[in-house]
């Protein structure tokens, strides 16, 4: 794990200012840091090619912020420098991924699959999951005027073409699978479009989707708490916490999660009581596969004599 804290940071407001303006505040900021993150700053400038002109007495800072910058949270009220994390280059393919850490104010990078040494770390850019190839490429070139040739952008026809298809279903099935009136109206349709999801991502992403699992976990443990199944909300719940434990550490929002695992009746969101639980009691005897089915109510793969068991 990598972690960093800020090296300059601003309100997300700066980026309704003028170019002119924005580098008035970015100066004035600059002038606030100590010697060594100042030179750390300068460095950076240069090695990016964006080295201030002697002739001017402001750092021609604009442009470099407004493409390294990093959001400080999912609130985004504040962007923030980092000297190192903010430098990691793109993949659709990532191996690491990073967020920031409310409780301890600082970015970090975890890996999503070993990285072995003198490997590259990468971190996605953009929330690309559903994003065909062609399009993710368009973006990347207009935003920062590269050409993405990572693993998912370098695959073969029929690779990508595979890969494509998956993407386009995440974003199909993402759009609506958090909609409340679903859950309310169409709870075990949402909880089959979930494990769809999942499914998907371990096929794009070599079983390690990392925070996009976390978040489908989430929505399946809404829907079950929301309909009187305590037993498999606090599953998703324990499956949510685990994975954004991994991905960002220690947060409010993880203690949050873990809260919720363990007792979901803090979560206090109720459509109804259809799926009370006859019993507090974990189904048991059953393998990987039919325990996956029990958690997703597909109870029609078990034979007669476990679905009677497992019936909750």
């Amino acid at each position: 794990m990598l972690w960093e804290k800020p090296l300059l940071t601003v309100p997300c407001t700066i980026f309704d200012k003028a170019s002119w303006d924005r580098e008035r505040i970015l100066a004035l900021r600059l002038r606030t840091l100590s010697n060594e993150s100042r030179r750390i700053f300068r460095d950076r400038l240069e090695g990016k090619n964006l080295a201030p002109n002697k002739n001017k007495s402001l750092f021609p800072s604009s442009e470099f912020f407004d493409r390294y910058s990093m959001p400080c949270g999912h609130d985004v009220t504040e962007y923030a420098i980092f000297s190192t994390i903010c430098f990691l280059n793109h993949s659709c393919f990532p191996n690491a991924i990073s967020t920031w850490n409310s409780t301890a104010k600082h970015r970090t990078v975890h890996a999503l699959r070993p990285i072995r040494s003198g490997q590259e770390i990468t971190i996605s850019y953009f929330d690309f999951d559903g994003v065909p190839r062609a399009k993710r490429r368009s973006v990347l070139r207009e935003a920062f005027e590269f050409q993405c040739n990572c693993r998912a952008c370098s695959l073969l026809r029929t690779q990508a073409s595979s890969s494509d298809h998956r993407r386009t279903e995440i974003q199909r099935l993402t759009d609506g699978i958090d909609d409340p009136l679903r859950i309310r109206h169409q709870p075990k349709k949402v909880l089959d479009d979930c494990r769809s999801v999942l499914d998907h991502y371990n096929k794009e992403f070599d079983g390690n989707p990392g925070a996009l699992a976390a978040s489908i976990y989430f929505t399946a443990f809404q829907t079950s708490n929301a309909h009187g199944d305590n037993i498999r909300a606090s599953v998703f719940a324990d499956r949510a916490y685990a994975i954004q434990f991994a991905c960002e550490g220690e947060t409010s929002y993880t203690q949050e999660l873990l809260s919720y695992a363990e007792d979901p009746s803090k979560h206090k969101t109720r459509y109804s009581s259809m799926w009370i639980p006859r019993s507090n009691k974990m189904p048991t005897g059953l393998d990987e596969a039919e325990f996956e089915d029990w958690l997703f109510r597909r109870l029609v793969r078990l034979t007669a004599r476990k679905r009677k068991s497992v019936r909750l």
